[in-house]
């Protein structure tokens, strides 16, 4: 019986103990709301004395409250450089690559795009030109080997070797003009910024997996397929201009 009665005593004093560090902490949260707001009644009425937040979402909700609270309270007004751009925004800027920041910072020092800029737009266009050539024949060829509404297998499995055996010198002076151009870029572009010089093994692989999906879709629908425009302008590439020189090659 005595073994009971001092359990009990010990549990209230538990008790009791817990009570008095609870109020204790929340004598310590009401004082330091009080000196940020100046009033005990203002704090009772804000966000503060709420439980703290279990989990993202809730206190990505506290967040925002509190941000409208010190918005409410002008605690965003006259802020030291408002309106006014950041110094050195791409050097401190995590979401800008390495390379980004070099080139921005050679356009703000000089005032203009380097020359280096200038040809890795001629590079992109005649590589992409050399692309769109080889990409455009492979279907062109498929077109007209295949039969309409072919499976997927067939036209996977289907390979112009002649054409692309009979063309082999043709596009070793396309891809050559085109590595000439990358090479001269190279020579003056920083090292960051240097392209790989293509291979024609490579270009006709990518072709023919880029091609694979406009064959299909032609195919499966004929009808919808128009024939292409004819172009009166002349070519704006170089690898333009060498096809017309050479009157296409079959």
């Amino acid at each position: 019986m005595d073994l009971d009665s001092r359990t009990k005593a010990h549990i209230r004093n538990t008790k009791k103990s817990k009570t008095k560090v609870r109020r204790i902490s929340n004598a310590r949260e009401g004082a330091l709301d009080y000196s940020l707001t100046g009033s005990l009644d203002d704090v009772e009425k804000t966000e503060y004395t709420k439980a703290r937040p279990q989990n993202i979402q809730a206190w990505n909700s506290h967040i925002e409250d509190q941000i409208q609270i010190a918005q409410r309270n002008g605690k965003f007004s006259n802020l030291p450089g408002r309106g006014k751009p950041l110094a050195s925004l791409n050097e401190e800027n995590a979401f800008i690559s390495r390379d980004e920041q070099i080139l921005n910072r050679l356009i703000s020092r000089q005032g203009a795009v380097p020359p280096f800029v200038e040809m890795q737009m001629s590079v992109e266009r005649e590589t992409t030109s050399f692309r769109n050539y080889l990409r455009e024949e492979i279907v062109k060829r498929a077109l007209v080997d295949l039969p309409n509404y072919s499976s997927d297998d067939v036209v996977r499995s289907y390979r112009d070797q002649v054409w692309e055996d009979r063309n082999v010198s043709y596009h070793n002076i396309l891809i050559d003009r085109v590595n000439s151009i990358i090479k001269s870029y190279n020579a003056i572009a920083p090292a960051f910024s240097r392209r790989g010089l293509l291979v024609l093994e490579t270009e006709m692989k990518n072709a023919r997996e880029e091609a694979l999906p406009v064959i299909i879709n032609r195919l499966r629908h004929p009808r919808a397929t128009s024939k292409p425009a004819k172009q009166d302008k002349k070519p704006s590439t170089l690898i333009g201009r060498i096809r017309e020189l050479f009157g296409g090659v079959n």
